[in-house]
């Protein structure tokens, strides 16, 4: 959910959050490792 969220973003607000869309993918996958870390 937070990757499509993040790929229907517009480019220049991607650019001012300092990722990539080819970087989506990883910043998803490493936020939810960090919950996974909070919660467990």
């Amino acid at each position: 959910m937070a990757e499509r969220t993040l790929a229907a973003m517009d480019d220049g607000l991607l650019k001012d959050i300092g990722i990539s869309r080819s970087e989506i993918g990883l910043v998803v996958r490493g936020l939810q490792r960090g919950q996974e870390d909070k919660a467990g």
